[in-house]
């Protein structure tokens, strides 16, 4: 059986996906540790997960990401 899971998920998802708050998520980003998608600069624009990234964060312990 298929189940239709989403690509991307927001901010509020990616939490209720680890159990965590949104802030802790947000700081999971801010040390590099979580990559979101996401313009540089850009005041406003809500984060955006891709599912592999976090799947590949809270399964396979994946800590760091470098910078592109």
């Amino acid at each position: 059986m298929f189940i239709d899971t989403p690509t991307f998920l927001n901010l509020s998802q990616a939490a209720r996906l680890f159990g965590r708050s949104t802030r802790t998520i947000r700081r999971y980003v801010d040390n590099n540790q979580l990559r979101s998608l996401r313009p540089k600069k850009s005041k406003g624009v809500p984060h955006t997960f891709h599912i592999k990234d976090l799947y590949a964060y809270r399964f396979f312990k994946v800590r760091s990401y470098n910078k592109l």
